[in-house]
């Protein structure tokens, strides 16, 4: 599909894109998003295209803010890559707390996410870019909280997108 920029935030990595495609449809979030916060040492896992197939990865939060003192984002330990940028931070229960943000160079298995609670603050303020409702679903979703991993990973699956930027 091609896409249009509807907003960025590059201090964050945030990007809104538009699919333009009359035929597109996608169905409400399976998950909605959680603004009360995670805490340290909880269990994570995210999605992305650091390659051509979509990569899962596991990890926990290792510190409540983010790259030097970061109070809009967190520190995890967690193996992200290029590509991983821009996908979804979920707690256990497939709640999103977060948009991975970048690693650190140095450090294999350090990276950053953008809070939810900063990500909601951001879409509530663009309401003339973007339709929150369909980037957010805010209905309590508790029938995805039981799914096991694996049913969570295919349920979610067809709401990553590998983005590609062609000049």
């Amino acid at each position: 599909y091609k896409a249009r920029l509807v907003f960025q935030e590059p201090a964050t990595d945030i990007a809104v894109l538009k699919i333009e495609d009359g035929s597109f449809r996608l169905p409400d979030m399976p998950y909605r998003l959680s603004t009360a916060g995670a805490h340290l040492g909880e269990e994570v896992y995210t999605l992305g295209y650091p390659k051509d197939d979509i990569v899962y990865g596991k990890g926990y939060i290792s510190s409540a803010t983010g790259f030097r003192g970061d109070t809009t984002a967190y520190q995890l330990s967690i193996p992200v890559n290029p590509g991983n940028s821009g996908g979804p931070l979920l707690d256990e229960k497939g709640n999103l707390i977060g948009i991975i943000s970048g690693k650190q160079s140095l450090d294999e298995d350090v990276a950053f996410a953008v809070k939810s609670f900063y990500l909601k603050n951001t879409l509530d303020s663009r309401t003339a870019d973007c339709n929150q409702h369909t980037l957010i679903n805010p209905k309590n979703t508790l029938g995805f909280a039981r799914l096991s991993r694996v049913e969570q990973l295919q349920r979610l699956e067809g709401y990553v997108f590998l983005v590609k930027v062609y000049n």
